[in-house]
């Protein structure tokens, strides 16, 4: 999917505000993308893209290692 895109679901979900978004890609990801959203507020967020079942096995770990429930 293209981050304009994925911009356009996160506003219209209302995650992120769309007062003036810009957005540039980082560099480091080994097989997935890296962009920082900024807005006019200030407000920054990271959006990584890569494969689904590469994401849930990522958000599983991080879940496991930050919440005392696994």
């Amino acid at each position: 999917m293209d981050i304009q895109e994925i911009i356009k679901e996160l506003v219209n979900k209302k995650i992120i505000h769309s007062n003036t978004i810009e957005y540039k890609q980082l560099n480091g990801g080994t097989i997935s993308n890296l962009y920082l959203i900024g807005n006019s507020d200030n407000a920054k967020y990271v959006v990584k893209l890569n494969e689904p079942q590469v994401l849930e096995s990522e958000a599983y770990f991080l879940d496991c290692n930050y919440s005392p429930q696994c």
